[in-house]
């Protein structure tokens, strides 16, 4: 009797910074959690010979003969110690990817190639015996700081687990052990390298195990207990920045102002101590704790306009909010991008919000309601 075709679904979340941007930079923690937004990845066993991908957020499209894939599968094992850098894992692909592609088609196609290669060859899997789709969607915005790239990774490498692992023992297998989810982030971090060069590795943490994260720069991550998922508004400032550039900008300002500038960002580091505390407490929609969280968003938010990463656009954002009677904040670099308000978990019953929603229309802004702190990468059948 033929084995059934394989087709599963996975979905990973994307990710918001809730703390210490920019102080993140200085060895402060920062706290970060998934986003209810997604990427979501359908994968199905077909009977030619092919491997076609559809990655509509990336805009690509493309077909890989499985034979000229299994003959770099082939060369990849045993090889693989040799590609320690994107430079010799995009040169090792090469043969294999199109030049009429953008750098970020280029990138998306040559950590797909390198995340089957190497979960295949990790797994013991010499050939792949037939071909497949992969079409990913998503409900992220490219490249604004939401982790559309890191939940992208995640995607992959859970489908490819789950692929090898079918392939292993002849059946589907739904479920993620803690000790796949450890490699599928590990893989992840590795597809992060790829796409952005030197990846912190918060975001394919969070995307992977979701929930709510605490990151300081050379210590192991910490999974914040957190007790409720906690409501936001991204808003879109529809400015783009250069992260590179805002904290280049940081840097000069520290240059001038050591001492200043040192005090804000330890004041940066005590609101995500206390609010990573809250975020954890059993009441985190009391009207204490609550009141709470919307002061540390706010000082939050003045500290880092007080070191220069507002932006006009998201002045104006903060001015609705607080007319409104919401507490705001930049999320990510600043200069542009997201910016982030705090809800109550009755949100949705309330004349404010629906005032908050009209006015930020008006003003021409979009945004997402979602909130923060759910489920990281699952796996379904289709």
């Amino acid at each position: 009797m033929a084995r059934i075709q394989l087709a599963f679904k996975v979905s990973a979340p994307g990710k918001v910074i809730l703390h210490g941007e920019h102080s993140v930079v200085y060895g402060k923690p920062a706290v970060a959690g998934a986003v209810g937004a997604r990427n979501s990845l359908i994968f199905r066993e077909q009977s030619h010979d092919s491997i076609d991908l559809d990655y509509t957020s990336i805009s690509v499209q493309h077909k890989f003969a499985v034979l000229e894939v299994n003959k770099v599968l082939e060369q990849f094992s045993g090889n693989e110690n040799n590609l320690d850098s994107s430079d010799k894992i995009e040169s090792f692909f090469k043969c294999l990817i199109p030049d009429n592609l953008t750098d970020q088609g280029r990138k998306g196609l040559t950590s797909t190639l390198y995340l089957l290669c190497g979960i295949l060859s990790q797994n013991k899997i010499k050939s792949i015996s037939t071909g497949f789709s992969i079409k990913i969607t998503s409900e992220l915005s490219v490249g604004a700081g939401l982790g559309s790239s890191a939940s992208f990774g995640v995607c992959l490498s859970a489908a490819f687990i789950t692929y090898s692992k079918c392939r292993s023992v002849g059946d589907l297998s739904l479920d993620l052990s803690p000790e796949d989810k450890n490699t599928i982030s590990n893989w992840a971090f590795e597809s992060e390298k790829i796409m952005h060069g030197t990846p912190s590795g918060v975001d394919n943490t969070v995307c992977t195990f979701g929930s709510i994260v605490k990151f300081t720069k050379l210590k192991p991550i910490e999974h914040v207990d957190i007790k409720r998922k906690i409501n936001i508004l991204l808003v879109d400032s529809k400015v783009s920045r250069s992260t590179i550039k805002l904290v280049k900008q940081v840097a000069e300002l520290k240059q001038e102002f050591p001492s200043i500038v040192d005090h804000m960002l330890s004041a940066m580091e005590e609101v995500a101590n206390h609010a990573a505390d809250l975020y954890a407490s059993d009441s985190v929609d009391s009207n204490c704790s609550f009141e709470k969280l919307k002061k540390l968003f706010q000082i939050n938010n003045d500290l880092l306009k007080g070191i220069g990463v507002s932006h006009p656009k998201l002045e104006n954002i903060f001015s609705i909010a607080l007319a409104n009677g919401y507490s705001s904040k930049i999320t990510g670099a600043g200069g542009g991008g997201y910016a982030l308000i705090l809800l109550p978990d009755s949100y949705k019953e309330m004349e404010s919000f629906k005032t908050l929603c009209s006015d930020l229309e008006n003003a021409g802004f979009s945004y997402l309601e979602t909130n923060v702190g759910g489920p990281g990468v699952v796996v379904e059948r289709v």
